[in-house]
Parts: C-alpha cells; sequence; structure tokens
C-alpha cells in the first residue's frame, strides 16, 4: 500500500523512531504552486505505522491518499489536487462548473469522491460526512 500523507506546515522535517533507528522524514512543497502543503508519499509499513501513531497524526500531519501498490505496466493516475473546499456541496458545485457534470451523478459525498478521482481530481480538504 502507497499511502501520501500531508500538512500544512510547508517543508516540515520529523523523524520517526522505528526499531531503534531515527528516521529522517521530509514533507516536501510542490514548487510550482505557491501552497504551504507538504507531502511525503511512502510505501514502508513500518514508516507508515510509525507516522500514523505520531501524537500529532490527524492533526499536524493527516492521510492524503492511499493506493494500492502499482502493477506492472499499470499507468499510475496522478490526481490533481483542488484545496479550499471543506464540504461535498461545494466539491459538487465545483464538479458541475468545471466539468458539467449532471447533478444526477453527484448526489452525496461518495458520488462526488468517485467523479472528481474520474476527471483526475481530488479534494483534500473535504470532510465526510453521511449523506446518502
Amino acid at each position: 500500500m502507497i499511502k501520501t500523507y500531508y500538512t500544512y506546515h510547508g517543508e516540515l522535517h520529523i523523524s520517526v523512531k522505528i526499531n531503534k533507528n531515527t528516521i529522517p522524514i521530509v514533507f516536501r512543497t510542490d514548487t510550482d504552486k505557491n501552497t504551504n502543503t507538504g507531502y511525503y508519499t511512502t510505501s514502508n509499513k513500518e514508516i507508515q505505522k510509525a507516522l500514523e501513531n505520531r501524537k500529532d497524526f490527524g492533526k499536524k500531519i493527516k492521510l492524503y491518499s492511499q493506493q494500492a501498490e502499482a502493477v506492472e505496466n499499470e499507468p499510475i493516475i496522478e490526481l490533481t489536487p483542488i484545496e479550499g473546499i471543506s464540504n461535498w456541496q461545494e466539491a459538487a458545485s465545483y464538479l458541475k462548473d468545471k466539468f458539467s457534470i449532471s447533478g444526477l451523478f453527484l448526489r452525496g459525498y461518495q458520488s462526488v469522491i468517485k467523479q472528481a478521482e474520474e476527471h483526475g481530481i481530488y479534494f483534500p480538504d473535504l470532510k465526510e460526512y453521511e449523506s446518502e
């Protein structure tokens, strides 16, 4: 499983302990975009567990995405983050305006997530609510 984590603390440098070894972790920002969001991606299960067991996980550091390991010759689809959208209704409105998606396909959180992924985007600030 490949997991990507994010922080709003920019180019954050932290460390995690694994079997008495200190492992440095650096959250990198996208230099092309003027953003303070740093990202760190790993497929190492021990590092993932150590990150998720930190006291600041869920606050300073959050899970951004997770995906199964890439199958050989299967293309990896890179999703573009759309920040600043915090509920599924705003996300649905964005998808309607940007991609002309019918409201019939945007009736709740899960359907909004699915349509966003099909159009190569995701909403990292989106909070999950029961809606369907």
